[in-house]
């Protein structure tokens, strides 16, 4: 494979382990989200397509008891997977969150989730400090302001993260349209 192509389409596919982290997704915070309809749809695609791909997931929560819970239908979705409860805006401060990755041991983590300027943000630099490959969900990661979005994606693709939608992720995670799992995966695409 040449540098050109390993620039412009990193494979994702067979290359170690995966992780999906689906950050702080959760009551009063969410309420205040612009384009939530939008937003929900993405990171409900998103967690699908995680499932059908085997990538295990992990959901955060910051302080519930101030913030609320994950909110539904995506707390019932994610029902069975991790979550982990932080204080710190970065999940790898959190002690729990350091657990599900030396169980898991991800090479690549696909994050999703809001405040893209904070938790979001502060996640990807930790987890690129530790070495890991990391993907943000663009479309299934927000702010209360989108300038504020805006400039973290500016930010994480400057210091390497891929900042891509979940389409171009799902996809390139599975790499090719002959894998049966192409068939699940393409109606979430499609809007169902």
């Amino acid at each position: 494979m040449s540098r050109m192509r390993e620039m412009v389409r990193p494979a994702m596919k067979d290359e170690g382990s995966m992780l999906g982290v689906f950050i702080d997704l959760q009551g009063r915070l969410h309420e205040q989200m612009p384009q939530r309809p939008a937003l929900d749809k993405q990171v409900d695609v998103l967690a699908r397509g995680l499932s059908i791909l085997d990538i295990p997931r992990v959901v955060s929560e910051q302080m519930p008891e101030k913030l609320g819970v994950t909110y539904e239908p995506l707390r019932t979705q994610l029902a069975e997977e991790i979550c982990i409860r932080k204080s710190t805006f970065s999940c790898c401060g959190a002690a729990a969150f350091q657990d599900v990755l030396n169980q898991y041991d991800p090479r690549r983590i696909i994050l999703a989730g809001i405040e893209a300027h904070i938790c979001v943000y502060q996640t990807a630099l930790d987890l690129l400090a530790e070495g890991r490959e990391v993907w943000v969900a663009a479309d299934a990661t927000a702010s209360r302001i989108s300038e504020h979005r805006d400039y973290a994606f500016e930010m994480l693709r400057a210091k390497g993260v891929g900042v891509m939608p979940v389409e171009s992720i799902l996809l390139q995670v599975l790499g090719d349209a002959a894998d049966e799992r192409f068939k699940k995966v393409l109606p979430l695409l499609k809007g169902y």
